[in-house]
């Protein structure tokens, strides 16, 4: 058999293993959510936006010609 025709089913065997093995391990840590033995953190609130909409000196694009001061 060529080197390269024996590399390509190594591979195929290789990926299909990789595939049954991201399924498996997909399904076990769904089941861990819906069976409740592990819960998901709870989300943060964002943080609330500067009081100011209009840009600082500091937050300028010195690159920007329209933003420059």
């Amino acid at each position: 058999m060529d080197p390269i025709q024996r590399v390509m089913r190594i591979m195929t065997h290789v990926n299909i293993g990789a595939a049954l093995g991201m399924v498996a391990w997909i399904a076990w840590s769904g089941a861990q959510l819906v069976t409740g033995h592990w819960e998901a953190p709870e989300r943060a609130e964002p943080a609330p936006h500067a009081s100011s909409t209009q840009p600082t000196a500091a937050t300028r694009c010195a690159c920007a010609p329209g933003l420059r001061t």
